[in-house]
């Protein structure tokens, strides 16, 4: 027989009278966490029922959970945070086999309190260095686990009801990614700049070595803790000219973070002598400034167009994998006129190969009236597509530094595998 005397009963729980049953496990670090039903019998849409509640136990601190009607804590992560499920049912739903709406989800608490998240988002509680673990319209999300490197491991299902699995692993610190795609005209050298993210310079001076007269671009990447960021500068500090072709400039293609991306065509010029249209240029020394809060999202698609418009808007259909993705879609943005609009496109394409933008109105009825589409570029779930490296059948188009249709037909880009 085991002498009680021989234990630590210094966190205890008090359940109250009446409970039902409970259920409990012990972790390798001798944490209690499990689940009880009651004490107190309920009234839920009719039918009587006992509540679940989730309790834990560690060397600091005990706790029940009963903020949502049915609770389970599951474990502690690797942050030593207590995690669980919660199914909290909505009108016309309760747990004696009647079924209806559900919000199903996980909870995390630690010492900064309780946070709760269900699908469409996983996101991240602030201290666990966990990176947001983003779900395009998921109907709920689950997480099974964290594993002894803190990967976590969790299931989805998404808007066709079609289960996912996905493995998340711990960021390291100053592990954020922004990347810059940029160039420059050379003159007596090559361009140089800086970059501020929210006032604060990162890494040193840059330099732009692609030249934007040949159609070339360079790609820089900058680690750092970029999870809040709101602002994204760029600026030119080694202008020089000395007449036509003789002239030193800065170009930004755009900027992402993390996926997240702003398009040079929708940056300000905050400093010095610039414009932002397809492309931000900058002529003299000075700034531009990339904005995050209406960046496109590493989920979804947005693709940026324009069009030369003939008795009419241009119009096109949008192709993953061969299958369209919505209605006709109509440009209103003038080429002309250097004006690019953004189509953004909510859905779950990680696993495609490839988008297809199909023209499906050409007119040509003679010099300046001719009905055009453009594409600048295609962004899917964070991975940007460059028009130059799109595929464009003969006769109907070309792509450079941009995609040019002037006939009916589709020009198709290509993922990574």
């Amino acid at each position: 027989m085991i002498s009680v005397s021989k234990y630590n009963f210094a966190k205890l729980i008090d359940f109250g009278d009446g409970v039902y049953s409970i259920s409990a496990n012990i972790d390798d670090a001798g944490r209690v966490f499990g689940s009880f039903s009651g004490p107190i019998e309920q009234t839920y849409s009719g039918f009587r029922y006992y509540p679940v509640h989730g309790f834990y136990i560690d060397g600091e601190n005990s706790g029940v959970v009963y903020n949502e009607i049915n609770t389970y804590v599951t474990g502690f992560d690797v942050m030593g945070a207590v995690t669980g499920t919660y199914a909290n049912p909505l009108d016309g739903y309760d747990y004696r086999g009647h079924w209806g709406p559900i919000e199903i989800g996980n909870f995390r608490i630690d010492g900064n309190g309780y946070s709760r998240f269900s699908g469409p988002i996983v996101e991240d509680a602030i201290n666990t260095n966990i990176p947001n673990i983003a779900v395009p319209q998921a109907k709920d999300v689950h997480l099974f686990d964290v594993n002894a490197k803190g990967q976590v491991v969790g299931e989805f299902t998404d808007i066709n009801g079609q289960s996912h699995l996905f493995v998340a692993t711990p960021k390291e610190a100053n592990s954020d990614l922004l990347k810059l795609r940029v160039s420059g005209d050379s003159y007596q050298g090559d361009a140089q700049f800086v970059v501020k993210v929210d006032g604060k310079q990162v890494g040193g001076v840059q330099t732009a070595h692609a030249s934007h007269k040949a159609g070339q671009w360079d790609d820089l990447e900058l680690r750092g803790d970029f999870q809040s960021a709101r602002q994204v500068v760029v600026e030119f500090i080694n202008d020089k000219g000395a007449g036509a072709g003789k002239d030193r400039n800065l170009y930004v293609d755009h900027v992402s973070i993390e996926g997240n991306v702003v398009d040079g065509g929708d940056a300000k010029i905050i400093a010095g002598a610039g414009q932002s249209g397809r492309e931000t240029a900058l002529w003299s020394n000075g700034k531009a400034a990339f904005d995050f809060d209406n960046a496109s999202s590493p989920t979804g698609m947005r693709l940026r167009i324009s069009e030369d418009a003939h008795d009419g808007h241009a119009q096109f259909i949008i192709r993953v994998d061969g299958e369209q993705i919505g209605d006709v879609r109509t440009v209103n943005a003038s080429h002309k006129q250097g004006v690019w609009q953004n189509v953004d496109v909510s859905g779950y394409f990680a696993d495609a190969r490839s988008v297809s933008v199909e023209f499906v109105n050409d007119v040509n009825a003679g010099p300046g009236k001719d009905r055009n589409l453009y594409i600048d570029s295609i962004i899917v779930d964070g991975e940007f597509l460059d028009s130059a490296d799109a595929v464009v059948p003969v006769g109907i188009g070309q792509a450079h530094n941009e995609v040019f249709l002037w006939g009916n037909g589709a020009a198709t880009f290509l993922l990574d595998a």
